[in-house]
């Protein structure tokens, strides 16, 4: 089970996190995954979140294990103070690029999970996207699941 503090994922991630910042991509040592989940629109099903990264890393690195911190916002707070040179949007875009498998959350209503879901299958990544109940998202957010 995935509980870590902010810090110690940030230590883990941040080689990778130096490579991209640097414009490059990163050499996998075992291969990448990408996890999305609604960050700010909500904080329910956690630890059924949890649970899917946790079973995730048993295959990968899961780039953005962050999203199911209790201290997400202190992570991107201290991820910002290393690496003021890349915003949030190319790191994530990035990490999705690079990533072997894709597994998106859009329970909660999210234009950032509805955006990564567009870019992992423009860039062709293998994906899995779930929803823990009848899903409270926008129409649109329902036409592009339905269409990938």
């Amino acid at each position: 089970m995935i509980e870590l503090a902010a810090s110690s994922v940030l230590e883990e991630l941040t080689p990778i996190f130096k490579v991209i910042s640097e414009g490059k991509i990163p050499k996998a040592e075992k291969s990448y995954s990408y996890f999305a989940r609604a960050i700010r629109g909500g904080r329910e099903n956690l630890e059924n979140d949890r649970i899917i990264v946790s079973a995730m890393e048993k295959y990968s690195t899961v780039l953005s294990k962050h999203t199911v911190l209790d201290e997400v916002f202190k992570f991107e707070e201290e991820w910002k103070k290393r690496f003021p040179r890349i915003n949030v949007r190319t790191r994530d875009l990035t990490m999705i690029g690079i990533s072997k498998r894709f597994v998106a959350d859009f329970t909660v209503e999210s234009d950032g999970v509805g955006n990564e879901i567009g870019e992992a299958y423009y860039q062709g990544v293998p994906s899995a996207l779930f929803s823990h109940e009848e899903a409270r998202y926008r129409p649109t957010m329902r036409r592009v699941v339905v269409e990938v």
